[in-house]
């Protein structure tokens, strides 16, 4: 950019030493411009002078008193640089759509294996304010896919040590800190929802623009997607990860139509059944997985009959890996292949569970510089007035059988 270059051209004039500069005479057929290692004379210290060098000595670096040349001219905590340190991200979307993002807040409901990774990346990519929800502390388990974890930080606070590498990536973010977890009796007070239409929660200075459900338990996510669905919230929920030995598709689709992920297909069937979700229609495994069944013949005689199916999309994107498709055949007595506890039992992989955070990282940054994105974010903000957005929030104690099936959520099948 312009004003980067000038920047830099002002910054190498005034550097000390006579440097050569970081640019290179022009060579070739092209006479193009290389970066090069400036090069200056510095006398050898006395003690290692011998008779026969005692001239100047040409070396390549630095002396104690002065910059490298080849070092970058802008200084970190130089106010003047500051407005660079996102540079590569306005080149790349333009400053129209880097101010979007700039004047967004995000929320990462779980700082683990995935929501570490994406907090990561919405920091670096200049978002600016999140808020990082979680009550955990790091275990010397999480070293081996959460970015937050080191032998350092062992037995600190998830949301302390990820609000703290936040700060020392962009001191310009406003870090907002929520330790808890996340439930349904608190998830409208902490993505300050709660009385919206009246008084806003005082420690948060804005609207939350969207959330990212990165949390582990099938019950908690289904109360933050049912609660931001409600108050017309953007909401991406991430899938499991664990058993997981191999980094293939990661899938960012309608929750509704997710497969071969468990923990998706369980939050899809409370969702269904406690929260009033639309079903959706009765897809055939021919229409799922390319496969007969017994009920291809009644599925074709009901379009034959012209009778319109419901579409039951949740408007809620999911970003997932599918579970079906591992490298390894496991070894027998191997317990790592699904679940996750801190005493190491479930098994996971960073390339997996980074990948999940950077994926929902890139839809969230995309959705918010998007002008016409279809996630909801240029409606009216507030709760749903009509429709069944109005009904699915708070769960209603008469829902519970509403839709068939135990109250508990956790009996019947896999399929949601």
């Amino acid at each position: 950019a312009p004003r980067l270059a000038k920047f830099m051209s002002a910054a190498m004039r005034g550097s000390a030493g006579g440097s050569a500069g970081l640019l290179a005479a022009p060579h070739g057929r092209w006479g193009a411009r290389r970066p090069v290692v400036a090069r200056r004379h510095v006398r050898a210290p006395a003690s290692a002078a011998t008779p026969s060098s005692s001239a100047d000595a040409s070396v390549i670096g630095d002396d104690d008193d002065d910059d490298d040349d080849a070092s970058c001219a802008l200084r970190t905590r130089d106010e003047t640089a500051a407005e660079f340190r996102f540079e590569g991200t306005r080149r790349l979307y333009g400053d129209r759509r880097f101010e979007k993002l700039a004047a967004s807040h995000v929320a990462v409901l779980g700082m683990g294996g995935v929501g570490s990774w994406t907090a990561e990346a919405l920091a670096r990519s200049g978002v600016g304010a999140l808020t990082l929800v979680d009550l955990d502390v790091v275990c010397v388990t999480n070293v081996n896919r959460q970015v937050l974890a080191t032998d350092a930080s062992v037995g600190a606070s998830k949301a302390d040590t990820m609000a703290a590498r936040v700060r020392d990536i962009n001191p310009l973010c406003d870090v907002t800190i929520v330790r808890d977890f996340v439930s349904e009796a608190n998830v409208e007070a902490i993505l300050g929802l709660e009385n919206r239409n009246r008084n806003r929660r005082d420690d948060v200075d804005k609207t939350i623009d969207f959330v990212v459900d990165a949390i582990d338990a099938e019950r908690d996510k289904a109360a933050v997607i049912a609660c931001c669905v409600h108050h017309r919230v953007p909401v991406i929920t991430v899938g499991g990860a664990g058993g997981v030995d191999a980094l293939g598709d990661v899938v960012v689709e309608d929750l509704s139509r997710a497969t071969f992920n468990r923990l998706c297909q369980r939050v899809r069937r409370l969702l269904r059944r406690e929260y009033a979700f639309p079903r959706g229609e009765e897809r055939t495994p021919r229409e799922i997985y390319g496969v007969k069944s017994s009920g291809d013949s009644r599925e074709t005689k009901a379009r034959a009959e012209g009778r319109k199916k419901p579409q039951g999309k949740f408007g809620v994107k999911a970003a997932y890996h599918r579970e079906n498709v591992n490298f390894f055949k496991p070894d027998p007595g191997t317990r790592g292949r699904g679940g996750m506890g801190c005493d190491g039992v479930g098994g996971s992989a960073v390339f997996v569970t980074g990948a999940l955070g950077f994926k929902a990282a890139s839809h969230v940054c995309l959705a918010l510089m998007d002008d016409d994105g279809d996630d909801g974010r240029a409606a009216a903000r507030g709760p749903a007035a009509s429709g069944w957005r109005s009904r699915v929030w708070p769960k209603g104690p008469e829902r519970g059988g509403e839709r068939g099936g135990e109250r508990g959520g956790e009996r019947g099948g896999e399929r949601g």
